[in-house]
């Protein structure tokens, strides 16, 4: 999923980065769009973390910890 960052600053999938909206101003901003509102709780209780390999240092990969 894709959420609007904070402050509608571009898009983030990352829900920590999320701009979390009201009730209020998430029904005028969707409008009459195919948008559907979910809830802040629910989202964090289904969120999980996860590692994107586009950010790791290949040159730190099979290293002893110690050696990082």
């Amino acid at each position: 999923m894709i959420f609007w960052r904070e402050g509608k600053a571009g898009y983030t999938s990352n829900i920590d980065k999320a701009h979390q909206f009201t009730y209020e101003e998430a029904v005028k901003t969707i409008g009459s769009s195919d948008h559907k509102l979910i809830s802040w709780n629910y989202l964090q209780s289904i969120a999980t973390r996860q590692i994107n390999a586009d950010h790791l240092d290949w040159e730190k990969i099979g290293k002893e910890v110690s050696n990082v």
